[in-house]
C-alpha cells in the first residue's frame, strides 16, 4: 500500500500544482492584455494630438549657396 499511496499523493501534488500554476498563467495573461491594451490607448492618444512637423526649408528653392568647394583647404598626408 505505501507504493500506491505515494503514487496518489504525488498525482494529486502534480493536479494541484498544475492548478495553481495555471491560474497564475491566467492572470499573467491578463495582466499582459490589461497593459497592452493601456499602452496601445496611450499611443493612439499620443498620435492624436501631437504637434505638426515644421520644415524650416518649405520655402528655400536652392540650397546652391550652401555649397562650397573646400578642396583647396584640405590636404592628405598619407597620399603617394
Amino acid at each position: 500500500m505505501p507504493i500506491g499511496a505515494g503514487a496518489i499523493i504525488g498525482g494529486v501534488s502534480s493536479i494541484v500544482g498544475g492548478l495553481i500554476g495555471s491560474s497564475s498563467a491566467k492572470r499573467a495573461a491578463a495582466r499582459a492584455a490589461a497593459e497592452k491594451l493601456r499602452l496601445t490607448k496611450k499611443l493612439n492618444h499620443l498620435e492624436t494630438h501631437r504637434q505638426a512637423v515644421i520644415n524650416p526649408y518649405e520655402d528655400v528653392k536652392s540650397l546652391a549657396h550652401f555649397a562650397r568647394d573646400m578642396s583647396s583647404e584640405m590636404s592628405n598626408p598619407l597620399a603617394n
